[in-house]
Formats: structure tokens, C-alpha cells, sequence
């Protein structure tokens, strides 16, 4: 059931993008005391499948970077961060996130 809420989870344009990351990490941790699993891979799958939707365009670039040496959850979760950070200083400039969205989608 944890595992599926994880995978059914998506970063949403009017949610901070660190509070699902929070979530994931707190979700990730309640499917880690179950038992052994590559929890490191697992983090990154959940992450770049919580990109869905609003953010396709993001989980398409983090695709493109997975073949790269020394991709992991904290390349990603570094990706999402810097978005968040573009997202604001749209908003705070009076674009809103659909406008960004539109423009790099």
C-alpha cells in the first residue's frame, strides 16, 4: 500500500515542490523497515515518476541525465530543487507557474 502511494504521487504546480519531496522521503522511510530493496534506485524511480503531469518536462531532461556517471535521487532531487527556485522567482516577477510550465513543456 506504501509502496503504491509512492508511485501514485506527483508534484503538482500549486503545492511546493519540497513539500512532496518531503513526503516521499517520509514514505521512503515507513517502505525501508519492511525489508531489503535497493532503496537508493528505488528513491530516484519514485522522484522521477512523481514528475508526471504538470512536470513531464522535467521527468524528460532527468531521463536524459540518468545515463550519466554518478546519477542518483540527490541529481534529481537537486533538478526538482532548482525548479522550485525558477517557479518562485516567476511568480514573485508576476508570471505564474502555468506560464513557465507553457513555455518550457
Amino acid at each position: 500500500m506504501l509502496v503504491k502511494q509512492l508511485l501514485e504521487m506527483w508534484f503538482a504546480v500549486g503545492t511546493p515542490l519540497n513539500e512532496t519531496v518531503d513526503k516521499i522521503n517520509n514514505l521512503i522511510t515507513h517502505v525501508s523497515n519492511m525489508g531489503d530493496l535497493d532503496w537508493p534506485t528505488f528513491k530516484t524511480y519514485v522522484l522521477i515518476n512523481a514528475l508526471g503531469g504538470k512536470f513531464e518536462y522535467m521527468q524528460s531532461q532527468i531521463h536524459v541525465l540518468s545515463n550519466d556517471p554518478g546519477f542518483s535521487a540527490k541529481t534529481v532531487v537537486a533538478r526538482i530543487l532548482q525548479e522550485s527556485d525558477l517557479i518562485k522567482r516567476h511568480a514573485e516577477g508576476g508570471e505564474g507557474p502555468s506560464t513557465l510550465i507553457s513555455h518550457t513543456g
